[in-house]
């Protein structure tokens, strides 16, 4: 599925993250990119880190489900692969945004 829908899924999940509002974009970015932990982001947004762990779960999960969105319009496949797909999405999520913010994918 990952050499099948590549493309597919590079396309689908840079439109998904476009569609963030820069909170979220922020969040992924300083966690993913910069390595910040959760404690670290709370301290940054003066928040505990509670309220961080929640907002980045919420970042990636309207990620994932704007991604799925993006992928369901442009594939016609079965449910159960799209599924699979989606789990693909799930495991390669901090992978993409690296990629996007200007890092590489090592693969």
């Amino acid at each position: 599925l990952k050499s099948k829908y590549q493309d597919e899924f590079k396309q689908a999940f840079a439109e998904a993250f476009e569609t963030l509002d820069s909170k979220q974009k922020t969040l992924l970015k300083l966690h993913v990119i910069d390595n910040l932990t959760i404690d670290q982001l709370g301290s940054l947004h003066n928040v505990h880190r509670t309220s961080a762990a929640r907002w980045l779960r919420e970042a990636r999960q309207t990620l994932a489900k704007r991604t799925k969105s993006v992928l369901t319009q442009k594939l016609r496949v079965k449910p159960e692969e799209l599924e699979s797909i989606m789990r693909l999405i799930r495991s390669r999520i901090d992978l993409s945004v690296r990629v996007l913010a200007g890092g590489t994918d090592p693969e």
